[in-house]
């Protein structure tokens, strides 16, 4: 029997099994990485980040760090986490119809660790995970044998989630500011000031002037007009879906983004109904899981829906009073809200639950590089290579979405602050230095595998894409010191 155009279940597998493979994506990316970045012996331990906020906090700091590292803070800690948060990725992936409880599960995982990732974990595709986690719930199946249709406001729910999403990001971009949006010029840096550019983007880079005016304006305009036809019925969805997909896909062809795109199409489903998906799954055979119906068929009436929808429409209601003023604060000014609302957005902002979102808001029109290098006499210099920034001339830029390299990306961070707004970058020096495995473990290549350098410091120069082949990369001549010198002491 085919779907009424007013269903939505096959909409929920399709959103939820999306999201299963993409929190799998995420979980996994850290988990390769989680050791060095954050482990006891990596850049950033965990553990002295939890002792300088319990010392600093005037009550439970698990209000101010809400993570579950606070019983269990080891490195098999991370571990656990994060190979549970694969476990739950891959049973939501299978359409099992229990996924409320394991989206509960991953939300206080990711949350936990995005405590404790601090700044590499800090990316509005990690919160906006997480806000998807719990945004999702309200459409989810509680249990086995569920098979009432999901809660209409908990669909509208993800829906809003989008519109914010995309609607911010898109107004950020002119009140920022940024002078580059506003005469359509943005998108002509954007491909060579990426932090991690790919093949394609060299290519892209290269196109004609107009070419980048007119993706800009399109950039622009899928972003602003084009959220609000996901109010204008079926065919506006329709045509909203089709816009947010182009404009995505176009990002996850040019760049190296990790796992956002993937993320942020989990969201472009939510648009679709049943009606839309009923000739694809005839194609493809895809159904929901068999359904024990004639076992709790007693249980799903009137009532029970009503209630359920009650539900969705309470959490509904919070998450537009937080998120809109939260929203304005980041597009405009949080000066411009009241003092008890600020208070608010302060207390529940550590849960990452309700987000604000602002992605591109400002575009670099340079593309400062930060090299590490050692010496064993302090005259040689010999460079860290890295595994996917910018480094060799020679080197074609990489293909890693959707694994997200943290440290590479934070690199990018780094070098367009100084050395001492990037504290972290002397902490990494010294793990090199040391030859700590889990941080040498992160880039690609160690000049000093049998003992270390005696000096080790480092350098900025500019980077720019060159105009044909065989290098890729063309670096200013001109270097200035970036951290200074440290000499190490064994």
């Amino acid at each position: 029997m085919s779907a009424t155009p007013s269903s939505h279940k096959s909409s929920r597998a399709a959103v939820l099994r999306a999201l299963g493979a993409t929190s799998l994506v995420a979980f996994g990316s850290l988990w390769v990485q989680i050791d060095g970045l954050v482990g006891s012996n990596g850049i950033l331990p965990f553990r002295d980040h939890l002792d300088a906020v319990a010392a600093s906090a005037s009550g439970n700091p698990f209000w101010e760090e809400p993570t579950l590292f606070w019983w269990w803070p080891t490195d098999a800690a991370l571990h656990v986490a994060c190979g549970l948060g694969c476990l739950g990725s891959a049973l939501l992936m299978t359409g099992l119809p229990l996924e409320g409880p394991v989206l509960l599960g991953l939300w206080a995982l990711y949350l936990s660790l995005s405590q404790v990732g601090q700044i590499f974990l800090g990316y509005q595709w990690d919160t906006l995970l997480t806000e998807t986690l719990f945004t999702a719930m309200l459409v989810a199946r509680w249990h086995p044998w569920s098979s009432e249709e999901p809660a209409r406001l908990g669909v509208w729910a993800l829906r809003l989630l989008l519109f914010k999403l995309m609607l911010g990001s898109g107004l950020v971009k002119l009140t920022s500011g940024d002078g580059t949006w506003r005469d359509g010029t943005a998108l002509a840096y954007h491909y060579w000031t990426q932090p991690i550019p790919n093949p394609l983007s060299w290519r892209f880079h290269h196109l004609p002037a107009w070419w980048h005016h007119v993706e800009t304006w399109l950039t622009l305009i899928i972003e602003i007009p084009l959220p609000f036809a996901i109010f204008a019925g079926r065919m506006g969805r329709r045509v909203a879906f089709v816009g947010f997909t182009l404009v995505l896909a176009m990002l996850f062809a040019t760049g190296n983004y990790g796992f956002f795109q993937l993320l942020s199409m989990v969201l472009v489903l939510s648009l679709l109904d049943d009606a839309d998906w009923r000739g694809l799954t005839a194609r493809l055979r895809m159904r929901t899981p068999p359904t024990l119906a004639w076992a709790w068929r007693w249980g799903y009436d009137r009532e029970r829906a009503f209630a359920k929808e009650v539900l969705a429409g309470a959490v509904l209601t919070g998450l537009i009073a937080i998120g809109l003023p939260m929203q304005y604060g980041r597009t405009w000014s949080y000066r411009d809200l009241p003092p008890s609302t600020v208070e608010v957005l302060r207390t529940t902002s550590p849960f990452r639950t309700v987000n604000a979102y602002g992605l591109f808001a400002s575009m670099t029109t340079t593309r400062p590089e930060v090299r590490i290098e050692g010496s064993l006499d302090g005259r040689v210099w010999k460079p860290y290579v890295f595994r996917y920034k910018p480094g060799p001339l020679d080197r074609a830029p990489p293909v890693v979405a959707p694994h997200m390299p943290r440290l590479d990306w934070q690199m990018w961070f780094a070098a367009l602050r100084s050395c001492q707004r990037s504290t972290w970058v002397p902490k990494l020096m010294e793990r090199l230095a040391d030859n700590e495995p889990a941080v040498v473990a992160l880039i690609a290549e160690d000049p000093f595998p049998d003992g270390g350098p005696r000096y080790i410091r480092a350098q900025r120069s500019l980077y720019t894409f060159t105009e044909r082949g065989p290098e890729w990369w063309a670096s200013s001549t001109v270097e200035e010191p970036y951290c200074r010198a440290i000499e190490v002491i064994r």
